[in-house]
């Protein structure tokens, strides 16, 4: 079930992104992965959509963007403090982290407060569904 969630979410961001390279599939498909210390589902609600995150200690994870007409799934891989996507232009740190409460990342250099949802309560739809 892993591997069939991994290819659709591996189908699904390149299917959105027809400029992912396939050098950065293999990159990403070969990158070790470290243990990480982060493990829940955070969520952040955005104008129209949502942005949820799958975090686990083994150093994977998904990522799920839905705006309200169009969903992008990525997995996940934990390295170097880093948590990287299949596309090199989606990958995030984590700088903060509030007991079990809030997590704090940061992309490109703007930081996101999420919100715990450990069940799904608050995330809508496909996010929902396709994290569960």
């Amino acid at each position: 079930m892993a591997k069939i969630i991994f290819l659709f979410g591996i189908f699904l961001s390149i299917s959105i992104n027809a400029e992912t390279n396939w050098k950065h599939v293999n990159k990403f498909l070969d990158m070790p992965r470290s243990h990480s210390e982060f493990e829940g589902i955070w969520l952040q609600d955005l104008t129209g959509g949502e942005m949820v995150l799958r975090l686990n200690q083994d150093g994977t994870g998904m990522l799920c963007m839905n705006n309200g007409y169009a969903m992008s799934a990525y997995e996940l891989n934990y390295f170097e403090n880093i948590w990287h996507t299949v596309d090199p232009k989606i990958k995030f740190e984590v700088v903060e982290k509030d007991g079990d409460v809030n997590l704090t990342i940061e992309q490109n250099k703007k930081r996101i407060q999420m919100r715990p949802d450990p069940d799904l309560y608050f995330s809508s739809g496909n996010c929902a569904k396709l994290l569960k």
